[in-house]
């Protein structure tokens, strides 16, 4: 990393800085407190931010609001820049490579410095750059392991230290596979334990089997014997049950008979029973059905007239009750109609004259009340006209600022969208730029890929050679072999010459034709081992150029992302100018925004508004108001009112009222009173026409009473001849006539001969079958003891026959998992060699060894450039030496001094 420039605002005491450094020592000279060690905080906090130089507080300039610093610098070949700024509370970084925006935003900005440098923040503090104060913390302060470590980072031994740390993981998972399978082989002895057991058991099974099998044969023969006896027993039993339940039929078909028999016989009997009944009660049954006709007709004539009778006894009620009230309001009424009408007419006259007199009280009080309202609002109108005109004058002053704010709001609308939209282009032009990337690595990539084009081209032609000389070592290794072969079976000559060859000559030649091959055999590896080693290289290559049309591709995308670019800043170019062109200066008054005045005349405005309202109010209530038409009025109705007082008429409305009233009342009365005499000659008139049809309901009511009663009488012999009519017929439907009865009670009992006759011939059979129930169960029981025997064998026999297919299975099972774990027992062994080879790689990871190792090979690299700077400084000593932990000792007259020893300076 080489710096070459940094550019400083508003750092500390820094308001606008820039240095350029040239190649070389650069020493910073000046005054204390002018700013030598706030260049190099500016160039901390450009690389790592403000959290590294105590954050944004103690970096600003005292009265400023915001900062920037930039840092260019070298590394790599390339030139980055690193710019980093504060304001108004937000923070803003952006990283440069070779001018293209490479990264944005702190954190972004903060992980590619991490790798552009290749060390952190912390390295960088401990170790590149020295604080005023500190020069000694990484020599002097630090633990030899602290010191050890970031050396190691700096020189790059640390990834060796990473593998030492990573093959202990890689290592410990080794080993717990190996435990794994060290567990899985703790099995094998209980496996070949189980197997010499499963075998034992089997040939058990196998010899029980073989006596089951004699046993079962001996069984099914005894077996055979009894279940020929049994089935002739059982047609025995089969023919002997048929006939028993064609017996238990017959009965039952004879008891059906019997029932039937008797059945007939019982209605044969009621018959003639109910043809008796029918005959000794035949007039009664006529005689009652034409007094029922009797009776019907007159509850049909009384329905007609109930209503009549209703309505009759009704007016009746209705007429004792008019007669009544007639009497009572004749009584109540004492004057006559010509009176009561004379003496109602003159309170109405009189109440009429009060409410007017009183109407003209409430219309005299009313108009005062507006009378001396009238002059309250003169008196308002007068008072507040002064502030009405000042608030018309400013409602119109308000109107026209209100239109100029309009025009300002829209102008600043439109500043503030082309600000927006510049910023959103800025914007823009940062993600193409960001998109864009290297271009510069791009070109160097598609370089590249030419580049390895030729190289693959090299490397197959090299392939092409390397294949032939391969496959003419193998013809000659053949060769070679044949001929070994030819003289290895050869007795007494050459193969080749045919001559006489002894054995030692033959021994010697087979030597040298062995050790040719041998070397053919090692030449044909090195080609075959070269030619892997170029086929690997041609692949890596391949991949690479698999990458060019991507290459190619991007590149036309940044050309075209650039003349995007190009575009943009064009268009910003062009709204920074509309921007510029809008004057909102003119919307200043009196040094004042235009919001401001208006808000101050608003504010006036509420002041003075409740006057202006009064005034309005005021002005609108004596719009149409006649002041002297209302006094006029005035006079007029207290002429007509007098002295009189509103209470005083009030109260002679309310007694004239009563007495009108209480004559109000009698007329009415009066006029009721003709109404019930009128109604009273109406119901007279009613009862005279509903008389004839009383009269006859009642004379019907007693024709009923006596039908009734000669119904009661007949109605049993009635009933009688109803129930043996109906019998007869349910006979009739059932039987046809009497004489079918007697046929069928004949033809019953023919039946019933038959069936006995039958029931008999049963009886005989089954005594000639000689069938007996108890000597069946003995056969039968005989029978289901040797079956279930013999099932109880066969079982068994099944039962041997799967534990031994289990048995086998086992065994099988066993000699497979033993199988397998003779294929662990090879895989332990080759994870011990696998793990031990491992850790003598660790080994020569470790800090005593490789890292040792680089340490020894830098500290005199380290030693002359350190002594190298040294030279540069005339100081008392002689030479500075570097021990294997990095520990420094400074050569002096006086002898050997440790970095304690040593003054600030010269630390």
């Amino acid at each position: 990393m080489i710096i070459e420039k940094i550019k400083i605002n508003n750092f500390k005491s820094h308001k606008n800085t820039e240095i350029e450094f040239k190649e070389g020592l650069t020493a910073i000279i000046g005054d204390n407190g002018s700013g030598k060690t706030s260049i190099f905080e500016a160039m901390v906090y450009a690389l790592f931010g403000p959290n590294v130089v105590g954050g944004y507080d103690r970096i600003v300039t005292i009265g400023k609001r915001h900062v920037r610093v930039e840092l260019t610098f070298r590394v790599r070949g390339n030139r980055v820049k690193v710019v980093r700024e504060y304001e108004n509370g937000r923070g803003g970084a952006y990283l440069y490579i070779n001018n293209s925006l490479y990264a944005r935003g702190v954190n972004e900005v903060n992980n590619k410095i991490k790798e552009i440098l290749g060390v952190d923040q912390d390295i960088f503090l401990n170790s590149i750059y020295i604080k005023q104060g500190e020069i000694a913390k990484l020599i002097n302060n630090l633990r030899n392991s602290e010191r050890l470590k970031i050396i190691g980072k700096l020189l790059g031994i640390e990834d060796f230290e990473t593998c030492y740390e990573k093959m202990k993981e890689v290592i410990n998972e080794y080993n717990n596979r190996l435990r794994e399978i060290e567990g899985e082989l703790k099995s094998k002895i209980l496996l070949e334990n189980d197997l010499e057991k499963n075998k034992k058991i089997l040939e058990e099974k196998y010899r029980e089997k073989l006596k089951l099998k004699e046993k079962l044969e001996k069984l099914e023969e005894e077996f055979k014997v009894i279940d020929e006896k049994y089935r002739e027993y059982l047609d025995r039993k089969e023919k002997f049950m048929n006939l028993t339940n064609k017996l238990e039929l017959r009965k039952k078909e004879l008891k059906i008979l019997n029932e039937k028999l008797e059945r007939l016989e019982r209605d044969f009997e009621e018959f003639n029973k109910y043809e008796n009944l029918l005959k000794e009660n035949e007039s009664s049954y006529y005689e009652y059905i034409n007094i029922e006709k009797e009776i019907n007709d007159l509850e049909k004539e009384r329905n007609e007239l109930e209503g009549k009778y209703k309505e009759y006894n009704s007016l009746l009620g209705k007429k004792e009750i008019l007669e009544r009230n007639i009497e009572k309001l004749k009584n109540e009424i004492k004057e006559n109609l010509e009176d009561i009408k004379e003496r109602l007419n003159y309170y109405e006259n009189e109440i009429n004259k009060l409410e007017r007199i009183r109407s003209y009280i409430m219309e005299l009080e009313s108009l005062e009340k507006e009378l001396n309202e009238i002059e309250n609002q003169e008196i308002i109108r007068n008072k507040y006209k002064i502030y009405f005109d000042e608030y018309i004058k400013l409602s119109n002053e308000l109107e026209e600022l209100k239109n100029k704010q309009i025009e300002y709001y829209k102008l600043l609308e439109k500043k503030n969208s082309l600000i927006r939209q510049r910023n959103e282009l800025i914007e823009e032009i940062e993600k193409l730029e960001r998109k864009i990337g290297n271009i510069e690595e791009l070109k160097r990539k598609l370089e590249k890929i030419e580049e390895v084009k030729k190289i693959l081209e090299e490397l197959n032609e090299k392939k092409n050679k390397l294949n032939e000389k391969l496959g003419e070592l193998n013809n000659e290794i053949k060769r070679l072999k044949k001929m070994l072969d030819e003289l290895k079976n050869v007795k007494g000559k050459c193969p080749l010459c045919k001559s006489e060859i002894s054995e030692e000559k033959k021994a010697e030649l087979i030597r040298i034709n062995e050790m040719e091959i041998k070397s053919k055999k090692n030449e044909k590896e090195c080609i075959e081992k070269e030619l892997m080693d170029i086929d690997n290289k041609i692949k890596n290559l391949r991949n690479i150029i698999k990458e060019e049309p991507r290459v190619i591709e991007e590149l036309k995308r940044h050309e075209i992302l650039e003349k995007e670019i190009v575009r943009k800043k064009e268009l910003i170019k062009e709204l920074e100018k509309e921007i510029n062109s809008i004057d909102l200066d003119k919307y200043i008054i009196n040094n004042k925004p235009i919001d401001i005045i208006i808000n101050e005349k608003k504010k006036r405005l509420e002041e003075i508004e409740s006057f202006y309202n009064s005034y309005r109010l005021a002005e609108e209530f004596l719009k149409n108001k006649n002041k002297e038409e209302l006094i006029k009025k005035i006079n007029e109705l207290r002429k007509e009112v007098g002295n009189r007082r509103l209470d005083d008429v009030e109260i002679e409305i309310k007694n004239l009222m009563k007495q009108r009233d209480i004559f109000k009342e009698k007329l009415s009365k009066y006029n009721q009173l003709l109404s019930l005499k009128e109604e009273l000659k109406k119901i007279c008139n009613n009862l005279k026409i509903l008389k004839l049809d009383f009269d006859r309901y009642n004379e019907v009511i007693n024709k009923l009473k006596i039908y009734r009663e000669k119904e009661r009488e007949l109605r049993e012999g009635y009933n009688k001849y109803s129930i043996a009519k109906d019998r007869i017929d349910k006979f009739k439907n059932v039987y046809g006539d009497k004489d079918k009865i007697i046929d069928e009670i004949e033809e019953t009992k023919k039946r019933i001969n038959e069936i006995v006759d039958k029931i008999n011939y049963i009886k005989n059979r089954l005594d000639e079958i000689n069938y007996s129930e108890e000597e069946f169960r003995k056969i039968e029981n005989e029978r289901n003891d040797k079956e279930e025997k013999l099932n109880s064998l066969k079982i068994r026999l099944v039962e041997i026959e799967r534990d031994i297919d289990n048995l086998e299975n086992n065994i099988k099972q066993i000699e497979e998992r033993l199988n397998k774990l003779k294929e662990k027992e090879a895989e332990r062994e080759k994870l011990l060699r696998f793990i031990d080879y491992l850790k003598r790689v660790r080994d020569i990871y470790s800090r005593g060894g490789f890292q040792r190792y680089l340490r020894k090979k830098f500290i005199p690299i380290i030693r002359n450039n350190l002594n190298k700077a040294f030279s540069e400084f005339e100081l008392p000593y002689s030479f500075v030496d570097i021990t294997d932990n990095f520990d420094i000792i400074v050569k002096s007259p006086n002898g050997d001094l440790t970095i304690e020893n040593l003054s600030g300076g010269s630390r």
